[in-house]
């Protein structure tokens, strides 16, 4: 499929930087992998290997801090910076996403694996997130989940779009209640990644190596809340229910450290529908000037938490 990158601001001065730093390859074939109005990625072959040039535009550029901080882990190398220009370079991880790698048909084997390398993150991190804040990364504590929520549908653009919530007081205080709910079991915040999913971890197809990407949206939150939102597109997008053999084996892969009855489980499950809205809200407030599908998804989160809880 071909990408139109005619509209990427400073295009050609970022693959003309991109080269330099791979100079020494005698051919470099580049070609465009992702352009939106927030993103632009492409594709530097070499004759030995492969490069990845990103631009991340304004706070976008968090991504590289973050990335560096992750080194190590089953994240992309950064190998160059330009501050300037709003991008960075990173050497192959992957060939394909595994969205593309499944095609269609759920690979459990190789989604659990891409669960293992995004916990490890998870776990490798929790100890370190005051370096985060540092940088940057937003906190959202659950018990000011409630007040976020209130906040975004109260917001002038929000109202515009998608008109009042029904039902509204109801829905606050039973996000309250789970969050209480959710808060007792103890579990510590770590560093959330905004849009995990298959389509953000890339597999080598030589070997099955696994590596996730765009790490541009992060939040500090219950680090269930990015687990469960993955798990939860999963189901909706390759269509196994949650009493599959299939959910059940990754339901109990990102829980298996803790100790959860049904009743966190279902709370979990209904709260990361909230987090999905902040995440939204979030890259709202990063890019301006929001399509309205962008608040219709906030929207249609809340009427999944409602569903769940009528």
């Amino acid at each position: 499929m071909m990408v139109d990158a005619s509209y990427v601001p400073n295009k050609d001065e970022m693959i003309s930087w991109a080269r330099r730093c791979v100079a020494g390859s005698d051919s470099i074939e580049v070609t465009d992998i992702v352009a939106t109005r927030y993103s632009y990625v492409a594709k530097l072959q070499t004759d030995r290997e492969a490069y990845y040039l990103k631009y991340a535009p304004g706070d976008l550029f968090i991504e590289v801090e973050i990335l560096n901080r992750l080194a190590g882990l089953a994240v992309p190398n950064v190998i160059d910076e330009n501050a300037e220009l709003s991008c960075f370079l990173t050497k192959e991880t992957g060939n394909m996403t595994l969205k593309t790698y499944f095609n269609g048909v759920f690979d459990v084997d190789l989604m659990a694996q891409g669960f293992e390398h995004y916990i490890t993150v998870q776990n490798k991190v929790s100890q370190h997130l005051e370096g985060f804040r540092k940088i940057g990364v937003p906190e959202w504590t659950l018990e000011n989940y409630p007040n976020r929520i209130r906040d975004i549908i109260h917001s002038q653009r929000f109202k515009a779009v998608c008109g009042t919530i029904k039902n509204e007081q109801r829905i606050l205080e039973s996000i309250a209640e789970n969050c209480e709910r959710v808060t007792d079991l103890g579990i510590e915040n770590s560093l959330n990644h905004c849009d995990f999913h298959d389509n953000n971890i890339l597999i080598s197809t030589s070997d099955n190596r696994l590596s996730i990407i765009d790490w541009g949206e992060t939040a500090i939150t219950h680090p269930m809340m990015s687990r469960y939102t993955c798990l939860e597109k999963l189901r909706a997008l390759y269509g196994f229910d949650i009493q599959s053999n299939v959910y059940q084996r990754l339901e109990n892969l990102i829980t298996e450290s803790y100790d959860l009855d049904d009743t966190a489980r279902h709370a979990l499950r209904s709260l990361c529908n909230i987090y999905y809205a902040f995440t939204y809200n979030q890259l709202i407030r990063l890019v301006g000037n929001a399509p309205d599908k962008w608040y219709n998804r906030i929207f249609d989160s809340l009427k999944r938490y409602e569903d769940a809880y009528p």
